[in-house]
């Protein structure tokens, strides 16, 4: 149970880290919201046509790829507070069941 309220903190911590700023840029594209969730995607584009960025220039796939990347995660945060939410209700409807069922 201490391994779960730790993975727990940890998703906390990570998922208010992620709310407090939200680094959002004002660019709409319509590619912007097809993001890949694959890591061998996002693997593949950042060793290979991802060169970061040169001096102060700022090329805009550079701009684009990072959006993305921000959209990528926080979609990623969002299903994992709602699977935190899940697994926390789930702990609680067992723990209330175990005590009923242990004064049975």
């Amino acid at each position: 149970q201490s391994g779960l309220q730790e993975e727990v903190q940890k998703l906390q911590h990570s998922a208010q880290s992620a709310s407090v700023s939200p680094a959002v840029l004002p660019v709409t594209t319509a590619s912007l919201t097809t993001t890949s969730s694959s890591p061998s995607g996002f693997l593949t584009h950042a060793s290979g046509s991802h060169r970061g960025f040169h001096g102060d220039e700022i090329d805009i796939s550079d701009v684009l790829w990072s959006q993305q990347e921000i959209n990528r995660l926080s979609a990623e945060v969002m299903r994992l507070e709602a699977e935190l939410g899940h697994w926390r209700r789930m702990s609680q409807a067992s723990s209330t069941s175990g005590t009923a069922n242990g004064d049975q």
